[in-house]
């Protein structure tokens, strides 16, 4: 082989490239395959598996609490950590012409085994012998690993499949504590719902880009009054078909997946939009709920950013009721409150969701100024037999009304639970026998 000429074994020998370009193959710190070509890797592993007897795993190792590391002893003390453990997994694995630093502390390699078992007891092997107490620059450093493990199985055809496979189970395995290896069993409904959580975070940000998700409403009607109604705004998206995908589908991926921000910020500008668009119809219209997510109002970022959309559009500001669910976690209810009141000086009101339900309900109801609450729809089940959900509801809409502040009851479904919160005093009814939820754009008949 000529100098100016690298060549990377394994996989075929798919690699090949000049010296002024080794960099594109070999990640700079460690020596090791880097991660443009794995895709790559795992498409030719698939072609393999198939013709061969043996069990053929992906791996995805990542050290525990590597962050803690760099806190700790500083980036060049991590980058001597990340060295070597490479060069102990280079050592301990049989196809160590396969492992590469996906990024940060995270490695992929390919085990080729008998059985699925074999392939287990390697990946368990290994991480024995990461777990240590090593010297390094004279310092003493414990690490561990988490690895997630996924079989070559026929169900799978592409390599983003068996790599999202590998990822989920690498995920509980840190959730269960790390230090020790998982397997991803796809007849596990816990993993499948995993991995369609994955499926959906990526599907959320080209949603969002293809404009494919849309404003729903549901009508929040008075009952104590003729007032004009509120409505509750909803979201939904669209397949590449045009039908319909609840928001149970892939608000929980938003959630856990840190994109709900990005939906928040949809909903919020594509509402005022439209309003800004049909002044004659939200004359009809007391105001419209949108809820926020703890994620949302966490952020000092986004909590300015609502005030700047607030200033912006004082019909927006005037029309619009944020909704805060009770079992959210917030970090700071001082900043919060301030966030709130500013934002009601301009008009805005907030309403104090699922109240009941978490144990921050009284909390948040002594510290924050609500205008309203919404009481739980779990209270509304059973009613006419259950005087204890009676008896709740009632105390919920009393101390309600001594503070100030209108009640909404959800889930009403028939005219008799109707005539039973009204008599209680309820102020709102929420539920399918009010309305179904519907386009924002069916409220233009209204006009």
């Amino acid at each position: 082989m000529s100098e100016d000429t690298v060549e990377i074994s394994g996989a075929d020998n798919f690699l090949h490239k000049t010296c002024g370009d080794c960099g594109y193959y070999r990640d700079a710190l460690t020596g090791l395959l880097s991660r443009i070509h794995f895709a790559e890797l795992i498409e030719s592993t698939l072609n393999k598996s198939k013709l061969e007897s043996m069990s053929h795993a992906l791996c995805i190792l990542n050290l525990d609490d590597f962050k803690v590391i760099n806190d700790i002893h500083g980036c060049s003390f991590g980058d001597d950590v990340l060295k070597l453990i490479s060069q102990l997994l280079t050592a301990e694995i049989d196809t160590s012409e396969t492992l590469t630093r996906l990024g940060g502390d995270e490695f992929g390699f390919i085990l080729v085994a008998p059985t699925t078992n074999d392939s287990f007891l390697l990946a368990e092997r290994i991480i024995r012998k990461v777990r240590d107490v090593f010297t390094i620059s004279n310092k003493q450093v414990s690490i561990t690993a988490s690895v997630g493990l996924a079989e070559f199985h026929l169900s799978v055809t592409e390599h983003n499949e068996i790599i999202k496979r590998a990822n989920v189970a690498h995920s509980i395995a840190k959730e269960r504590g790390g230090d020790l290896v998982f397997w991803y069993d796809e007849q596990n409904e816990i993993q499948k719902k995993a991995l369609h959580l994955r499926y959906w975070a990526g599907e959320i940000k080209r949603i969002i880009g293809i404009n494919r998700l849309y404003l729903f409403c549901q009508e929040i009607a008075p009952l104590q009054n003729k007032l004009p109604s509120n409505y509750e705004v909803l979201i939904r998206a669209k397949d590449e078909d045009g039908n319909l995908i609840m928001p149970g589908e892939f608000l929980p991926a938003a959630e856990k997946y840190n994109l709900i921000v990005d939906i928040d910020k949809w909903v919020i500008e594509n509402l005022k939009r439209w309003m800004e668009s049909n002044a004659e119809v939200i004359k009809y219209i007391d105001r419209f709920s949108v809820n926020l997510s703890g994620a949302s109002l966490n952020k000092a970022s986004f909590t300015d950013y609502l005030l700047d959309i607030l200033r912006s559009s004082p019909v927006f500001a005037k029309k619009v009721k944020f909704e805060l669910t009770e079992s959210v976690s917030i970090n700071c209810i001082a900043s919060l409150r301030l966030f709130m009141l500013e934002a009601q000086s301009m008009g805005c009101k907030f309403s104090l969701d699922d109240f009941g339900t978490g144990i921050s309900s009284f909390e948040y109801l002594n510290s924050l100024p609500f205008n309203e609450i919404k009481i739980d729809g779990m209270f509304v089940s059973g009613l006419t037999e259950n005087t204890v959900h009676f008896q709740i509801i009632s105390a919920i809409n009393s101390i309600a009304h001594s503070m100030g502040m209108d009640t909404v009851i959800e889930c009403v479904e028939d005219e008799w639970v109707k005539k039973i919160v009204k008599k209680m005093g309820i102020d709102y009814a929420q539920g399918y026998l009010i309305g179904k939820p519907k386009p924002v754009g069916d409220l233009m008949f209204m006009a």
